[in-house]
């Protein structure tokens, strides 16, 4: 019989062989499936897209996470103005009225000042649903009702010009909101508008009408066909938010063995070599973006360049140092959205290459909330997440106070079970990341009888769950929609269950 350890690695060499082919594996979005049901529905009408659609509907009426407010507005939006009128399915009606209902009640959340963690582009996209639900006749909120808007989606339209120019890739992930002239060009073949299908959805609802452009249309249609069978539920018609992301997935199945000692495992070398050479050969000197077709970005450059350097292969810190502002790093170039979680990684990658981190390690200091974790990320919501991204930036120090606070807070956040979430129930991701966070406690020397208790609890719920096949991991990641990339949320796992294996 083959043991639980070989089983985990054998199972993690299967992920590895297949990381970033089909553009990566995706969970599927309300936001996108939504309007591309409205805006281009499938040919035999997507009677079953919206079976799922009302199957995602929340007991209070929106759509998405209730323990994530912010994420909820726009796909609700989306869904109500997609079943708006389905004649053909009974409930749609009745859904259509709770969403509404949904979205009239008190927005606490957006009462609050501007959030760092939001949707993608919400400056512009929110703005844009309420006006056209309005339009459709829906009773929705103006959004007076969100007062955290302020001006901000006027004057993210003015900058469109502008990032353009310096990041068109980034521009566009917006396009479905503002985009006014469909242009031939505008499709690619590979990547459709943006790495985004809400986006091919409203350029096939704008030329549906234009029979010289016949090409684009079926190599859109295309595109749509290949980003739905990536998602769980492999439903044609129904799509991930962001895709196709190969070399996100590709960069971060390798980091998470670099994070837990499994980067030059015999079992696995074969496949990490092999994977090690697409990373070095996509790896511009500008830095490495989520897709060949995407910007690039600071988050997976300092995930290639840590995993790289670790490797041994030939990389230096040139294509880091772009993303940097002053005492941070920022998620694209021309310092454009400063992120503690990229700074974390790129204090690891610059660290591997013997550069001096201080800096960054201050601004993390610095950011740390009263509380003793990191959270407001623009890429992840998961304050566990982003914590363990501080506390490894932070480790080399040694005790200090901010990790001793940290310290605090992983126990103080711990469940009864011996798991993490962000609502009062455990689940796989903030466990995962709460037990990698506490397991970098211990490479620091800070394992004290408490925190070791909260490990040995923290593992046994990871065990546990893994021997049941309870793997229902949250939408954590942030793109327009909630998402999880399901190949590295796995890697991140399985890798995280060999080292806790280990260690028993």
């Amino acid at each position: 019989m083959i043991n639980l350890d070989d089983a985990l690695l054998g199972e993690l060499k299967n992920l590895l062989e297949t990381a970033g082919t089909n553009g990566g594996a995706m969970s599927a979005s309300v936001y996108d499936t939504a309007q591309a049901l409205r805006l281009a529905p499938p040919k035999d009408g997507g009677r079953d897209v919206v079976a799922w659609l009302l199957a995602q509907q929340q007991p209070d009426g929106g759509w998405n996470d209730p323990e994530l407010p912010l994420f909820r507005d726009g796909p609700t939006l989306a869904a109500i103005m997609a079943l708006q009128g389905r004649s053909d399915v009974p409930r749609a009606r009745e859904a259509v009225k709770e969403g509404e209902a949904f979205l009239r009640h008190d927005k606490g959340a957006w009462n609050e000042p501007w959030p760092k963690a939001r949707p993608a582009g919400v400056e512009i996209s929110l703005p844009a649903l309420l006006d056209e639900a309005r339009s459709l006749g829906l009773d929705v909120p103006s959004l007076e009702a969100y007062p955290a808007f302020g001006e901000r989606g006027p004057r993210m339209r003015a900058m469109l010009p502008l990032l353009q120019k310096t990041l068109p890739a980034v521009a566009y992930f917006t396009w479905d909101s503002w985009g006014r002239d469909p242009a031939r060009e505008l499709i690619h073949p590979e990547a459709g508008i943006a790495i985004n299908p809400a986006n091919v959805a409203r350029w096939l609802s704008m030329t549906a009408a234009e029979p010289d452009l016949a090409a684009p249309r079926d190599a859109a249609h295309s595109f749509l066909a290949r980003a739905s069978a990536v998602t769980d539920e492999r439903m044609t018609g129904v799509y991930p938010t962001s895709w196709p992301m190969p070399l996100f997935e590709i960069a971060f199945c390798l980091y998470a063995l670099l994070i837990t000692d499994l980067l030059d495992h015999p079992a696995l070398r074969d496949v990490v070599q092999r994977q090690l050479d697409k990373l070095a050969a996509a790896m511009k000197p500008e830095g490495l973006g989520c897709s060949p077709w995407f910007d690039v970005d600071g988050d997976d450059t300092a995930a290639a360049i840590a995993v790289l350097r670790a490797a041994g292969r030939p990389v230096d810190a040139a294509p880091l140092r772009g993303f940097q502002s002053r005492d941070h790093f920022c998620t694209w170039l021309h310092k454009v959205q400063p992120s503690a979680s990229v700074t974390g990684r790129a204090v690891h990658a610059l660290r591997l290459l013997g550069e001096d981190t201080r800096p960054m390690q201050g601004y993390l200091v610095r950011t740390q909330n009263e509380a003793g974790v990191w959270d407001g990320d623009p890429w992840n919501v998961s304050w566990a997440y982003v914590t363990y991204h501080a506390i490894t930036a932070l480790e080399p120090l040694g005790p200090t106070p901010a990790l001793e606070g940290a310290i605090r807070a992983l126990l103080d956040r711990q469940h009864p079970d011996g798991g993490y979430g962000l609502g009062p129930t455990s689940n796989p991701f903030e466990t995962l990341w709460g037990t990698l966070a506490l397991l970098a406690c211990r490479s620091a020397g800070l394992l004290h009888d408490e925190l070791s208790r909260a490990l040995g609890r923290a593992q046994a719920w990871m065990l546990d769950q893994d021997r049941a096949h309870r793997r229902d991991m949250p939408l954590r990641w942030i793109a327009k929609d909630l998402y999880a990339p399901r190949r590295i949320d796995r890697a991140f796992e399985l890798a995280t269950l060999l080292t806790l294996r280990k260690a028993l």
